[in-house]
């Protein structure tokens, strides 16, 4: 758990989920920042379940890598 930058990797499963915490030193570290930051994947396979994810309030936010439809993630934007 020592680093040098505002989070470390608390936890990790080994299936892929990360789990990265606060590092209460650095100074970017404030009430204004997530205490705790959870990495989940989502697979290429079940295109798409990355946006269920997100309507089901199980992830906050998606990378720019993820595998969904362009048009879903268009589509969800409008609605949401």
């Amino acid at each position: 758990s020592q680093t040098s930058g505002p989070y470390f990797v608390e936890n990790d499963d080994g299936n892929g989920n990360i789990t990265l915490r606060l590092n209460p030193y650095h100074y970017f570290a404030s009430e204004k920042v997530a205490e705790k930051i959870v990495l989940i994947p989502t697979g290429s396979k079940n295109r798409g379940s990355s946006v269920q994810s997100l309507k089901n309030g199980l992830v906050d936010h998606l990378t720019t890598v993820d595998m969904a439809k362009a048009d879903e993630l268009i589509s969800f934007a409008k609605s949401n």
